[in-house]
């Protein structure tokens, strides 16, 4: 499972849980909510202001996946207004951060990619950019959602996410099978 933590301030409908989890099953997911807003940073790189993910990762803690979740109009009144969400794309501790702002319209992006709901695209969308960052890849995350296919690109990753847990119960389970060998092993030495 991945630990998932949100902080938002604004509700979590259930509906939108539901559809992500339904989607999504290895999520386990954990609910905060705030007053606070997501602190701006300015990013050199791109010129503007985006969220400050220091701050997301102090606030919320340690999780797989940790996402802030608010209003594009409280982005915007932070300054961001280029994006409704934004993934951080310099972290490498294998972790996915991202913030989102949800808008008031339900985007044709989404609409056109199979969702019901713009919080479960933004989620889907910045999670795609984290995993595809953390294949070594290209991030195919906006040609996949251009061509209405970005739940293709989530089952993908979830494919090698499960097949990767699979691979550690087993050994998990062969270190056990080892150390119970060796403990019978010892025993009948000893006689």
């Amino acid at each position: 499972m991945l630990q998932t933590k949100i902080l938002s301030n604004i509700e979590i409908k259930q509906a939108w849980l539901d559809e992500l989890l339904e989607l999504f099953p290895e999520l386990d997911i954990t609910i905060a909510n705030t007053t606070a807003s997501l602190r701006p940073k300015w990013n050199p790189w791109h010129n503007s202001i985006w969220g400050d993910f220091d701050w997301i990762r102090g606030m919320i803690g340690d999780a797989d996946i940790r996402c802030f979740v608010t209003t594009f109009e409280r982005l915007n009144s932070i300054g961001i207004t280029s994006h409704y969400g934004m993934y951080d794309m310099v972290d490498r501790d294998l972790n996915y951060d991202f913030y989102m702002g949800l808008p008031k319209k339900f985007d044709n992006r989404a609409i056109k990619n199979g969702f019901k709901s713009n919080f479960v695209w933004i989620f889907v969308h910045e999670a795609c950019h984290g995993m595809e960052k953390q294949s070594s890849g290209p991030d195919r995350t906006h040609m996949m959602e251009d061509q209405g296919r970005l739940l293709e690109l989530l089952n993908e990753h979830r494919k090698r996410y499960n097949l990767l847990i699979e691979k550690i119960t087993l050994l998990k389970r062969l270190i056990q099978l080892y150390e119970q060998l060796k403990a019978i092993t010892l025993s009948s030495n000893k006689k």
